[in-house]
């Protein structure tokens, strides 16, 4: 994946989804760390957990897109097969 534009800017879909109360965190043990840097950033002395997540956040989301578009096609074309089938059509 290609990363254009600053990590602030790269951040702010996380941060909404997150202000939103759309993401949720696996307990553990890296779980301070990553709350201290989201609360300092982009101010603080570390960034890479956010940017990273950040990234995720994108790949997830065109995953998810990508997903939903090829299930649409399968539908459509099932249903076209059933529709022919229904008329006597191959």
């Amino acid at each position: 994946m290609r990363c254009t534009g600053s990590k602030a800017d790269r951040a702010q879909p996380l941060a909404a989804e997150v202000e939103g109360g759309a993401v949720k965190l696996l307990r553990g043990p890296w779980n301070k760390d990553f709350l201290d840097e989201m609360k300092m950033f982009p101010f603080g002395p570390h960034d890479d957990q956010i940017d990273a997540a950040s990234l995720a956040l994108v790949k997830a989301a065109s995953s998810s897109c990508a997903n939903a578009e090829n299930n649409r096609s399968e539908r459509q074309t099932a249903n076209g097969k059933r529709e022919r089938r229904a008329n006597g059509l191959r």
